[in-house]
């Protein structure tokens, strides 16, 4: 068995950039690490605490997932002889994506909608009937040239786009999206610089933050990603507050108001799709503020909730009962906390 993941993976890792590489050789040795005899009382916890989560709603499983992947790392793997060396953040990582693909039956369960007033169907319709906007109608001068050109400078942030469905965990998820946004700074950089393959730090022209939205909405209509619009829930639900921080925040929020955006064009008057430069660029900025504001409402929405559940309730447990208790499958939060103190 082994033998073959080897085989997978040096295949996988030959068409890898270099995110996917990392990600790749630490899953790989997460997994090989959890095939060892030593580890099947954790491999029996995982399967006992998906097993209790058949029924849950979003918000149940994201708390739970997140707990337990949490729990999972302070209470078990910081000290368990099979992981002793390796890097506990990339274990972690691995972690996450090991359990968020063991739980897609339960994920597909659940109802992805509440993100957006669209569904998929009409998302997918909408992006279809979108195909002939150009970068003149999006305002992107650096981008006004042959659709060849344009679709061969627009390659890497498309492959991104679509990679995004690819990945289980919503770690994986916004690190793709944070590869989209990176990948589009490159190609308007490469626009703006011509053929000059190394300019100097003094005369090279970098894109201007104008460039960057309009030119992530022309990638999702290249793109035309299938279930962008529940992996951006999926991000929004299941990612804790730490991963949308920085340049990743940035990245989300900015797909996020693109997307936005494009579903907020009323296809029933063919005149809005002839937007005057100014009121283009007013519609990009709602775009954006609709997305910062149910960004911080998000964030704000969960320190609410553990305000609102004594969050300042500080149980007085061992490590070793934590432990336990997540090998027997039992999701570790608070609620938990609170009943073993009790008892």
């Amino acid at each position: 068995m082994e033998t073959d993941g080897e085989d997978v993976l040096q295949s996988a890792l030959a068409e890898a950039d270099g995110l996917q590489k990392q990600m790749l050789q630490a899953y790989y040795q997460f997994w090989t690490t959890l095939l060892k005899p030593e580890c099947a009382l954790l491999v029996q916890g995982m399967r006992n605490f998906l097993g209790n989560l058949h029924d849950a709603n979003m918000e149940r499983l994201s708390v739970a997932m997140k707990s337990y992947v949490d729990s999972t790392v302070e209470s078990t793997l910081k000290s368990h002889p099979a992981w002793r060396g390796q890097d506990l953040n990339q274990v972690k990582r691995s972690l996450e994506s090991f359990l968020y693909g063991q739980a897609q039956p339960l994920l597909d369960r659940l109802e992805w909608t509440g993100l957006f007033a669209m569904m998929e169907d009409d998302w997918m319709e909408r992006l279809t009937q979108l195909q002939f906007l150009q970068p003149t109608h999006l305002e992107i001068q650096c981008l006004n040239e042959t659709a060849d050109a344009i679709d061969d400078l627009l390659r890497e942030p498309v492959q991104a786009m679509l990679s995004i469905d690819q990945y289980y965990s919503p770690y994986e998820k916004l690190q793709r999206v944070l590869l989209v946004y990176q990948s589009v700074n490159g190609a308007l950089s490469a626009a703006l610089n011509g053929d000059r393959t190394n300019p100097t730090s003094a005369n090279r022209k970098l894109p201007s933050a104008d460039d960057v939205l309009p030119t992530i909405i022309l990638t999702v209509l290249r793109a035309k990603p299938h279930r962008l619009l529940r992996n951006l829930q999926m991000i929004e639900n299941f990612a804790p507050a730490e991963y949308l921080r920085g340049e990743a925040g940035y990245a989300f929020t900015n797909l996020y108001g693109a997307v936005q955006f494009l579903q907020d064009l009323n296809m029933d008057k063919p005149e809005s799709l002839s937007i005057a430069p100014e009121d283009f660029r007013k519609g990009l900025e709602e775009s954006v503020m609709k997305a910062q504001e149910r960004f911080s409402i998000g964030i704000q929405g969960t320190v609410d909730y553990l305000e609102n559940n004594d969050l300042g309730f500080v149980p007085n447990i061992h490590v070793q009962d934590v432990r336990q208790a997540r090998l027997n499958g039992e999701v570790v939060n608070l609620e938990w906390a609170i009943k073993y103190q009790k008892e």
